[in-house]
Formats: structure tokens, sequence, C-alpha cells
């Protein structure tokens, strides 16, 4: 079963003990989802290292970039919960990709850390706060007897593992990748002009050549 706003708002705020979202705004409460928001950390293929967004930071995925941004929202998800999410449809109309598990398992506690790609050309910006993903929840006909109990039980920030997922790679990063075609594409199209240029100089040099022989040949026959 599925959780309407009213049973997520029963859950956070009332007596039932199956999921805990805190800080819990009712405002983010959808007809039958939660919208997750972006945490005080970040990191990109660019920035290389942790960034602040509680202190006003912008995170910005260029083109061709990845990221890695951990909820301001902490889980906690009883033994007869799971959640889903996904990317809100403000950003997925923009371009942007999140990879994300098929699910939070029963028993999860923590915060959420998401990795982000922006296949587009152009720049997308993220602030704190701001809500990103929507989560719905699902409520189990029983508790599981295996509830989560996995290494990421009780993330509350990024950690080495998530900076290395970003900054440590043997290749080109793709943004810098897509930076390098750009600016091969700029100068194909700079090398296209000058052929066209030089194409017309040419035409014009020919028809000057052929106008030249053709008075030569009449003033002979004079």
């Amino acid at each position: 079963m599925i959780l309407n706003h009213q049973q997520i708002v029963e859950q956070c705020t009332g007596q039932e003990n199956e999921l805990s979202i805190k800080p819990f705004n009712e405002s983010l409460v959808e007809a039958a989802s939660y919208d997750l928001s972006v945490g005080a950390q970040a990191i990109t293929t660019k920035s290389k290292k942790i960034i602040d967004l509680e202190k006003g930071k912008i995170l910005t995925l260029e083109g061709g970039d990845c990221g890695v941004v951990i909820t301001n929202e902490r889980l906690e998800l009883g033994a007869r919960c799971a959640a889903r999410f996904g990317l809100r449809s403000k950003f997925s109309r923009k371009g942007l990709m999140a990879a994300v598990g098929p699910q939070v398992d029963p028993g999860y506690r923590g915060k959420l850390v998401i990795a982000l790609f922006n296949p587009t050309p152009s720049p997308i910006t993220l602030t704190y706060k701001t809500p990103f993903l929507t989560a719905e929840f699902h409520l189990l006909e029983e508790p599981t007897d295996n509830p989560y109990n996995g290494p990421y039980q009780d993330r509350e920030d990024l950690c080495a593992e998530d900076v290395a997922l970003v900054t440590e790679r043997d290749r080109i990063p793709l943004g810098e990748m897509m930076e390098v075609l750009n600016s091969l594409a700029a100068s194909v199209r700079t090398m296209k002009w000058y052929l066209i240029a030089f194409s017309g100089v040419v035409t014009v040099g020919i028809t000057i050549i052929a106008v030249l022989v053709a008075l030569i040949a009449i003033a002979a026959i004079d």
C-alpha cells in the first residue's frame, strides 16, 4: 500500500512509528509522496572537493558533469515501510539525470546520497534545501524479519567513497571531454568559414583568368 498525503502526515507527526522524516515540512507532502530537498553537502567532477551548500554556495553541474549530493532529510523506515524515489519532473525536463537504486529497504535510517549527471550542454544549478526528489512510501502487509542493517546505515554526511566516486577516475571526465569536443567543433566551424572564403576567392580568380584569356584570344584574332 502506498501512503497518501494524510497517512504520511500521520506517520511523521502522530503516534505511528513506521516512517519518520526529519526535518518534516508538511508543505512538501504531495498527494501520495514527499519531496526531499538538497542537503548541505555536494561534490562534482569539476569541484573535486565537497561543496558546503549550507553556507550559500551553489551546486552547478556543467554540461557533461557528474556529482553526488546528500539529502537534507533523514529517513527512518520501520520494518513495515519501504521507499522509492526519483528526480522531480522539474529537473528531468531540464535534462538532469539521477542514478537511484530500486528502493530504500525497510529498517533503513539516515540521509540519502544521490548521484547526478547533466548530459546537456547547459549548466544546471541546485541550491540548499531545494526540493529535487519525490519519494513514495509503501507499507508492507507485515514487518520484514530481515530489515536493512548495511554499511550505509545512519548516513549523515558524504564520505570518502562518495568523493572517490567523482574525483578518482583513470579517464578524462565527461565534462572535460565535452569541452574538448566543443572546442573542436568551434575549430571546424572556423575552418569551414575559411574554406568557404577561400573557395570564393578561387572562383573569382578563375573567372578573372578566364576573362583575361578570352581578351587575349580576341586581341590575337584582331
